[in-house]
């Protein structure tokens, strides 16, 4: 394989990088020929060349160990003519502007629709736990941090949109212990060819339940809630806090941890699913509700740009305020009003299965710059 010619993309094992952030690569017909994957070792760093390499977690844990990240990256680009960041950290605001000098372009699952908040600090590294720590005077008493602003605002044009988790493996492979280690140990020694087929098939599945209509006559009045807040630091939890607070004993709202398989049969049965911000605003429950035929309804996104794009408010998803104030009247309108939210939810299984199908188009258009 000629290097000149290839794009090297510098992999880890997570999870969330197999099964979600290389699920575009895997299933593009054109990686076969232009992409080399090579799992990340650090010793080996040296034995590796070409014109463009992406990497993706190899600082996963080690931002701070400045040293390691900066002999890391003069070797990328001692070896490689670019050198390009894929980041699929959870937040839009969630950034790493200390490095994005030695780099040719910085991609985001999610970033910013207003480039300018990138030039402000940003207590808790995130724009909403920015916000609950101003309106709400929220703090993160033992773990305080911020996200300091970009140096020169002409950085921010080497951040470039890539794909959210819409684009994995549904439902989540973390289920399946078997299948999450045979592809990780399948990663480490960069056989992707014989994942691929896997991964192939699984799209084709998903394609086709989206495909399936929904059965909106067995579906309960109600709205799944199940997630919890405190694991979270104060100020990126206290959404879930202050929403969990404003539905507790509301009857419409099903709440409280279940199984996955009790909550996946739930999204199923049930007309809506609320979805709060995680450590990121794009979660796996979003498309999870999606796929299962459920109304998506979440905290307004209005200030995130991300692929595929299934945050089009009151078109593909119900958008309520941050502070939480609408959300009880939102709920009573959505469940009062079921025939006319069937067509959102429609809507939204729609946009994201057309999504899934130009997965190849949409993949050449965020990286084929970098396979020529």
């Amino acid at each position: 394989m000629d290097n000149e010619n290839t794009l090297t993309v510098l992999h880890t094992h997570s999870v969330i990088e197999l099964f979600y952030t290389l699920y575009p690569f895997l299933l593009s017909n054109i990686q076969e020929k232009r992409v080399k994957f090579i799992y990340f070792k650090p010793e080996k760093l040296d034995t590796i060349s070409g014109k463009n390499v992406l990497f993706l977690r190899i600082f996963k844990g080690r931002f701070d160990d400045t040293k390691f990240v900066n002999s890391t990256l003069k070797q990328l680009k001692n070896s490689f003519e670019n050198v390009f960041f894929l980041d699929d950290s959870a937040g839009a605001d969630s950034t790493h502007f200390e490095f994005i000098d030695s780099i040719d372009g910085y991609y985001k699952a999610k970033l910013l629709s207003n480039k300018k908040t990138y030039n402000k600090t940003i207590y808790g590294r995130h724009v909403f736990s920015d916000y609950y720590h101003h309106h709400f005077k929220i703090t993160d008493d033992e773990m305080e941090s911020y996200r300091n602003p970009v140096d020169s605002f002409q950085e921010t044009e080497k951040l470039k949109t890539a794909f959210n988790v819409g684009y994995g493996w549904y439902p989540n492979p973390s289920k399946s212990n078997f299948l999450k280690y045979f592809v990780k140990l399948l990663a480490r020694t960069n056989n992707f060819q014989l994942i691929r087929p896997l991964f192939l098939n699984q799209h084709r599945k998903l394609i086709d339940t989206l495909d399936d209509p929904i059965n909106f006559h067995s579906k309960q009045l109600k709205v799944s809630a199940r997630f919890r807040y405190q694991s979270y630091p104060n100020s990126i939890g206290y959404q879930r806090f202050l929403f969990e607070k404003i539905i507790k004993n509301h009857q419409s709202f099903l709440t409280g941890i279940v199984s996955p398989k009790k909550y996946l049969d739930e999204q199923k049965q049930t007309f809506a699913t609320l979805s709060p911000f995680g450590y990121g605003e794009v979660c796996i429950r979003d498309f999870e509700c999606i796929i299962n035929g459920s109304l998506l309804i979440k905290p307004d996104m209005s200030h995130v740009v991300t692929q595929p794009n299934i945050y089009i408010p009151n078109e593909t998803y119900i958008p309520v305020k941050w502070d939480g104030s609408d959300l009880l009247d939102v709920v009573d309108n959505v469940l009062s009003n079921t025939k006319y939210y069937q067509s959102v939810a429609e809507n939204a299984r729609t946009i994201y299965r057309k999504s899934l199908i130009n997965i190849e188009s949409e993949f050449m258009s965020v990286f084929g710059a970098l396979l020529n």
